[in-house]
């Protein structure tokens, strides 16, 4: 967040950890698709479910984020 004072633990605006997707290999065209995707929705847009499910097929189909 650009000149933000406040450190990572405190929530002055939303954080984006780059290190997790460069660790699990996320290309920068897969980055821009991810980008657009927070996008509509921070946007109150449409999303396109499939670019979502490309991305979660593509890097995330063998992690359990669940509880």
């Amino acid at each position: 967040i650009p000149d933000d004072t406040q450190n990572a633990m405190v929530t002055s605006g939303i954080r984006f950890g780059t290190v997790p997707i460069s660790l699990l290999g996320y290309s920068d065209e897969d980055l821009r698709i991810l980008g657009d995707y927070i996008s509509s929705i921070l946007l109150c847009q449409q999303q396109d479910t499939n670019m979502l499910e490309y991305l979660i097929q593509k890097y995330h189909k063998n992690i359990n984020i669940s509880n």
